[in-house]
């Protein structure tokens, strides 16, 4: 049987980045069978990638996994004795609100800020955090507690109160020695031992219903309950703890949410997220935390689905492309619909095809795209079919690990300012496309260029409208545009195949506690991108007055250069 390529799905499956396991990732939506057509087709779906930190199975959990080259182990701490002949460690901490005692060296929740009906935002108070595998920081080694998800009651947009879901994971890589001492203690030194190789942070509104909900103990090492026999299963669970499941409640955009945590240092570079008018503040508390503060409200994430014909794939170069092995034309007998491909809206060849490992039966081979393709992707290959079948509302955002997306995402100037520095978070931003880059902005003629696309229409018909925030740090853009302290000014434009450009509507909230803010609303899909360019106004020259002298008679000369008239002399 011939292999296939590994992109092409039919069954869900569970999809691993950075780190962090996406409880739904691979489950792309089911078609609409009412809209099915008649003739040989195949589906394609575009699908918000949730990053809901996971720990065991799809359940989030603290857990220390050690390995060198001969066994691997869990531990209960990376000083534990069984594991002290291990050189490699995987740290999966899921961030704890902060305990009564809590110092500026604690990786914690500080505190959750909802908005009520009339927009006032208001304190959350904490219900809970799951009781599920713990250990403590690690001060010596400059490494987080891993704690438990929360639950806390806060204030609805719609009135009335509901319970969020707190769900913030880092998956830590530590290799005790790796570096050389007089390397990491160069300032200057992009290597470390520790590596954050992913984190993710979301909130959703849940609800708590008591049973026999006990989480996944595999490898864990701990048991169930004397007594308990039957274990109540649900996969609608987010966060699962001895006799607790608290799974999604009805959430709506608009929601503004503020949460405020301590992050490890390690989290650096860029983010991403899932919510509009967003404001970032990051200020160091100590050698190895930052306080952190995000400020968002969630939006709707739109999911996309597409009946292609068969018959389409001989008029298009890039159908061809996505039909390279022919695995597509060939099922013609097998009824339409039949082959089901699936992409997380961040994937890389939405915009573009790359080259990859295909799999093959007499083994593998190197698959280069038709360099005609060069700027083209899935999305622009479906785009005529593509329609929005629903919206989900989010309010999350994640890290974007460097250099991945074009060689003109980490171009010298983005990379050495931002990329290289692994001193400080850089930037977030977010947008409700259906489809983004999963890179930092592009810095071009000026511009920092990023692309979205979707769908032009909603699911209910009307012209879906598209949002994009960037918030950053205010020292990451003089770095990268050579400005010094004067004011900054932003301008967003809106550039279209065929180089139809259009400005849109800016604001640019501020410069707040060392972050710039600005928004881009109310733009139309389907392929833009959206480019942004910074300014800053020129500082005023300071002026000179000199005195001039001819014989008895004086004159006062003010200016940027003052000089004296014919026949002056400078006193």
């Amino acid at each position: 049987m011939k292999k296939r390529r590994l992109s092409i799905i039919s069954a869900c499956s569970t999809i691993f980045f950075a780190g962090i396991v996406s409880a739904n990732a691979g489950q792309f939506p089911p078609p609409d069978l009412s809209t099915k057509p008649t003739e040989p087709t195949f589906g394609f779906s575009i699908f918000d990638d949730t990053m809901l930190a996971s720990g065991f199975g799809s359940i989030p959990q603290s857990y220390i996994d050690g390995a060198n080259d001969k066994r691997s182990s869990l531990c209960s701490t990376v000083s534990d004795e069984k594991c002290s002949d291990l050189s490699s460690f995987r740290i999966s901490v899921i961030v704890p609100p902060c305990p009564t005692n809590y110092d500026a060296t604690d990786v914690c929740i500080r505190s959750l800020k909802t908005a009520d009906s009339a927009g006032v935002m208001q304190n959350a108070t904490l219900e809970y955090e799951a009781n599920t595998t713990r250990f403590p920081k690690d001060l010596k080694n400059k490494l987080p507690a891993g704690g438990g998800a929360s639950v806390w009651k806060g204030a609805s947009a719609k009135g009335g109160t509901l319970d969020y879901a707190v769900i913030i994971q880092l998956v830590i890589n530590w290799q005790p020695g790796s570096v050389p001492k007089k390397i990491l203690n160069d300032p200057k030194n992009p290597y470390t031992d520790k590596i954050v190789l992913g984190y993710g942070v979301q909130i959703i509104p849940v609800k708590v219903k008591l049973g026999n909900y006990y989480p996944n103990y595999y490898r864990i090492g701990r048991q169930l309950p004397a007594g308990v026999t039957k274990v109540d299963n649900d996969s609608n669970c987010l966060i699962v703890d001895d006799g607790r499941c608290a799974y999604p409640d009805t959430f709506f955009a608009d929601q503004k949410i503020e949460l405020s945590m301590q992050m490890d240092n390690a989290v650096t570079g860029w983010m991403f997220g899932r919510m509009k008018d967003t404001k970032v503040s990051a200020t160091p508390l100590s050698s190895y935390t930052t306080s952190l503060t995000v400020e968002g409200s969630s939006i709707n994430v739109p999911t996309g689905y597409a009946w292609v014909p068969l018959s389409a794939i001989a008029g298009s170069l890039a159908l061809q492309e996505m039909d390279w092995n022919k695995q597509l034309s060939n099922n013609r007998t097998l009824g339409p619909g039949n082959v089901q491909i699936g992409r997380q809206s961040n994937h890389s060849d939405l915009f573009e095809f790359g080259r990859f490992y295909a799999l093959k039966e007499d083994g593998g081979a190197l698959h280069e795209p038709n360099p005609k393709l060069k700027g083209t992707g899935m999305f622009q290959a479906v785009e005529p079919w593509l329609k929005t079948v629903g919206t989900t509302p989010t309010w999350r955002f994640q890290g974007m690990p460097p250099g991945v997306g074009s060689d003109e995402s980490v171009a010298e100037k983005v990379f050495r300012c931002t990329v290289f520095d692994k001193t400080k978070l850089h930037g977030l931003m977010t947008t409700n496309a259906m489809a983004y880059s999963w890179s930092p902005p592009v810095l071009k003629d000026g511009f920092l260029s990023y692309k979205v696309a979707g769908a032009h229409f909603d699911a209910d018909g009307s012209v879906y409208k598209g949002t994009y925030n960037l918030s950053m740090n205010a020292e990451s853009a003089k770095c990268i545009y050579g400005f010094t302290d004067a004011p900054i000014q932003a301008t967003v434009s809106i550039s279209k195949e065929g180089g139809e450009t259009t400005n849109i509507a800016t604001e640019l909230v501020s410069i707040d506690k060392g972050w710039m803010n600005l928004s881009a609303n109310n733009f139309t899909f389907s392929d833009p991108t959206i480019r942004i360019k910074l300014t800053q106004e020129k500082a005023a020259a300071s002026k000179v007055t000199i005195t001039c002298v001819k014989g008895s008679t004086k004159k006062v000369v003010t200016g940027t250069k003052p000089a004296c008239p014919t026949g002056y002399k400078k006193k």
